[in-house]
């Protein structure tokens, strides 16, 4: 039980990481999008 509580931290912990990851990719993609647009 203790295990499955440290995984689903874990998990939590990842999660936020690929949110994190994702906003940036999605910052990357609009500033090159909006170079190529002007």
């Amino acid at each position: 039980m203790g295990k499955k509580k440290k995984n689903g931290s874990q998990d939590n912990t990842s999660k936020i990481l690929l949110a994190t990851v994702l906003i940036q990719l999605i910052d990357t993609l609009m500033k090159l999008i909006k170079t190529l647009i002007e």
